[in-house]
């Protein structure tokens, strides 16, 4: 019975060493905590310059998510789309206001959708190829809507696309979260916001510039350019990490050491971080093993 238990004991044993290790050196990293609390300043930019790269990097596709939300009411309005998916009334051609909810409604299907999933997914594959599916996804939506000649080819081509950018953009803060720095994070959270405000200013733009072509080209091509931000995310894919947090929670340590190095430089403090990390990863579980131990 003794001899049975023995090897259940010396597990336990070196998990609370490990545990009480990692405590440690989070405590002794974490002394200087007033660090956290200091006036963020530019020099603290320059510094963290490859941080705010990554994050510039992951946050490509909320440019879809701005970019998608005045798309099809700008598309609408112009002769050639009504042509395409309306009927002509009185000497104009109108698109029906039922087809018109219809479009509507395709991006809130997504992005619901996308908002439950990104969870499971991301939590089962990682948040790296998460994003890597996300690009895929949202790339195959907006071919799909380009070559649309019907009302139906043109919100099938929506719901995918919304979802593909909406799982990066659910994702998205998520990753950032797990790589800024405490001192950086809310400077890199908030990014996700003015991403979103670009992709609606390239989306104006994009609209005018097409705006003289009077055939499908002036409603394609606002829809074609949609390519451009997941095409560049899938290129910096070779270039991104994984995010540390997921490793550790997969027990790949070293994985995430060689993370955190990545995103911060080689000159980061990476022990300290991953004692912290691990100690905060594990700190919710501690109560339930004290609990079976007892």
């Amino acid at each position: 019975m003794d001899a049975k238990n023995e090897p259940t004991v010396q597990y336990d044993d070196k998990q609370r060493a490990d545990q009480f290790e990692d405590a440690k050196v989070a405590a002794t990293a974490a002394l200087p905590t007033s660090q956290a609390n200091e006036k963020l300043t530019f020099s603290d930019l320059w510094e963290n310059k490859r941080v705010l790269g990554f994050c510039l990097m992951i946050y490509l596709l909320p440019i879809n998510f701005g970019y998608e939300v005045s798309t099809i009411g700008k598309l609408l309005a112009v002769t050639p789309s009504a042509q395409r998916f309306g009927h002509e009334i009185n000497g104009k051609w109108q698109v029906a206001a039922r087809d018109q909810q219809i479009l509507n409604a395709a991006g809130t299907i997504g992005i619901f959708v996308s908002a439950f999933a990104t969870g499971f997914i991301s939590d089962i594959f990682g948040r790296k190829k998460t994003i890597g599916l996300a690009c895929l996804i949202c790339c195959g939506g907006t071919i799909l809507q380009y070559f649309a000649s019907t009302i139906m080819m043109l919100f099938g081509g929506k719901v995918v696309a919304t979802f593909g950018f909406g799982l990066g953009h659910s994702l998205g803060p998520v990753f950032v979260a797990e790589l800024a720095p405490v001192k950086m994070r809310g400077v890199c959270l908030v990014l996700v916001n003015t991403m979103i405000t670009v992709g609606q200013w390239l989306n104006s733009a994009t609209v005018l510039a097409s705006d003289h072509y009077h055939n499908d080209l002036s409603w394609r091509i606002p829809l074609i350019t949609q390519l451009i931000p997941p095409g560049l995310l899938l290129c910096g894919l070779v270039f991104l990490p994984e995010s540390p947090s997921w490793l550790l929670i997969k027990g790949r340590r070293e994985e995430a050491a060689k993370s955190y190095k990545r995103f911060n430089g080689p000159s980061f403090d990476v022990d300290a971080t991953l004692a912290i990390a691990t100690y905060q990863i594990r700190s919710p579980i501690r109560p339930r093993h004290t609990a079976e131990a007892t």
